[in-house]
């Protein structure tokens, strides 16, 4: 595997970057390497006074033209996305996070400048799509706060100036809270809900249009917990995936899914199939089949059984 750079952005001693550590479609890094990167840097800045900015971009419109011109001109978008941020901020850390987001994690002092410039040379680069981009700031205050909720706290400042044209970047505010402590809570509580059995599934009946009967059921991921309540998929997966923790929950659900096969099937005749959804961010991290399949064989679930859908 070839080398990338001899040293990381920031100058992180002792890090070789290479292959695995970058995303093809931008050139930038991906999220894992940032994670560990910005986590190894915040070490170093413990002791120095130094402003450290987290910044969160979207692509606001980017949905409408994927829809418009195809995966070749959403794939246009993201390489020219890519090589803005390299350029405006060639000191920082940068990643794409997902789909249409970007994190930054700069030390620059213009910032605000440089969003602006990078804005509109979008605008202007990208011909009469017009690509539309927002950022949401958060100034470092705690060198132990870990990276991830740094990028959720960006992020919450960016999504309170979706759909404000009027408006490019906005900084983190402390009334944003109660959305950080809650997205905060998931992260850092998926382990628990997990061991003590707080994440549960549901299965909801698939109707076969013809006949009108039952022909099999989505299992569904459903989180009671004794802080928070009962907890929909809208709360926690979407957190979840941001941080690169949904493996958890995906790999929890199926097993759950088969213990249910292998307590059920001696008591009933009419055992259905069952679909149940993993996340695209799954087979970035592990062998997904090679994890199915462990725990398929371990209960005696027919591989007929299970349905995969991919999110």
């Amino acid at each position: 595997m070839s080398d990338i750079n001899d040293t990381s952005p920031f100058g992180v001693p002792g890090e070789v970057l290479n292959e695995k550590d970058m995303d093809a479609p931008t050139g930038l890094l991906n999220m894992e390497c940032f994670i560990r990167l910005a986590a190894d840097i915040q070490k170093i800045r413990a002791t120095e006074k130094t402003r450290i900015i987290y910044i969160f971009f979207n692509i606001e419109n980017f949905r409408v033209i994927h829809a418009e011109s195809g995966l070749y001109g959403s794939d246009h978008i993201l390489r020219v996305m890519g090589n803005c941020i390299q350029r405006y901020f060639p000191n920082s850390l940068a990643a794409h996070y997902i789909g249409e987001y970007f994190v930054v994690m700069t030390e620059q002092e213009d910032v605000e400048e440089t969003i602006r410039i990078l804005h509109d040379t979008m605008w202007s680069q990208t011909g009469d799509t017009h690509v539309e981009i927002k950022a949401g700031l958060y100034v470092l205050q705690n060198t132990t706060i870990p990276p991830v909720i740094a990028c959720e706290y960006a992020k919450t400042a960016d999504e309170s100036i979706r759909n404000e044209y009027d408006c490019i970047f906005c900084y983190y505010d402390v009334m944003m809270d109660d959305t950080l402590k809650r997205r905060d809570y998931i992260v850092r509580h998926i382990d628990s809900a997990i061991k003590k059995k707080h994440l549960i599934v549901y299965y909801q009946p698939i109707i076969c249009g013809g006949t009108q009967h039952i022909c099999g059921a989505e299992a569904l991921a459903r989180w009671d917990d004794p802080e928070y309540g009962f907890m929909v998929p809208n709360e926690f997966i979407v957190t979840l995936e941001n941080a690169r923790l949904i493996a958890k929950l995906d790999f929890y659900i199926i097993e759950l899914v088969c213990r249910d096969y292998w307590r059920l099937k001696g008591q009933t005749e009419y055992l259905f199939s069952v679909s149940v959804n993993l996340s695209r961010i799954d087979f970035e991290q592990h062998n997904v089949l090679k994890r199915i399949e462990k725990i398929r064989t371990q209960y005696k679930v027919p591989r007929e059984y299970l349905k995969l859908e991919i999110t």
